[in-house]
Order: C-alpha cells, then structure tokens, then sequence
C-alpha cells in the first residue's frame, strides 16, 4: 500500500496589487499615467492610486479598463479579488506570528 503525498496548497508570498499590470501595459505602449488618465475619463491621481495598490478597482473602474486596455472587465474585478484576498492573508499570518 502506498501513501499518497499530497501538495502543498499555494501560499502567494507578497500581494501584487493589479495596478501592476495596468504599469507594465502603459509601458509597453510607451504612455504616461497622464495620457492613459485622460483616455480613462479620470483624474490622473486616481490611475496613480491603482497603480501603487493605495485605491481599489471598482466595476466602473474595471469597465474603463477593459475599454481602454482590452482586458475584459472580469479580468480586472478577480486580479482585484486576488490582490484584496492574498494582501488580507499576510496580514492574517502576521498578526498570528506576532500573538505568538
């Protein structure tokens, strides 16, 4: 009889916020947060924010997105979740190791 090893499960070590990707995109296409700002139809504080993770994507916001980028809306509400997920479960482990 053999025992069967089963994984891990997958434990992200740092939270990358989603606006990471908009950075890299902007890049890319060689466009400043200003310019990205004015196709978006808001204030370019407001990209600069989602950028550093500092403000949240909303459904708005990730309609914008897709409109502008081309990634679909879905794509930028779960890389959100994600981020608000995996960001709150560091949080989470270092508080328990700090009690500890």
């Amino acid at each position: 009889m053999t025992t069967a090893i089963l994984p891990k499960p997958y434990k992200a070590p740092i939270a990358i916020p989603p606006g990471q990707t908009i950075r890299e995109m902007l890049d890319d296409r060689g466009m400043s947060q200003k310019d990205f700002a004015l196709k978006m139809g808001i204030p370019a504080q407001m990209i600069n924010e989602i950028i550093q993770g500092k403000k949240a994507i909303t459904v708005t916001t990730a309609a914008q997105l897709e409109a502008v980028l081309g990634l679909p809306q879905k794509y930028w509400l779960n890389r959100e979740g994600n981020y608000k997920a995996v960001k709150e479960q560091i949080e989470r482990e270092r508080s328990i190791k700090e009690e500890l």
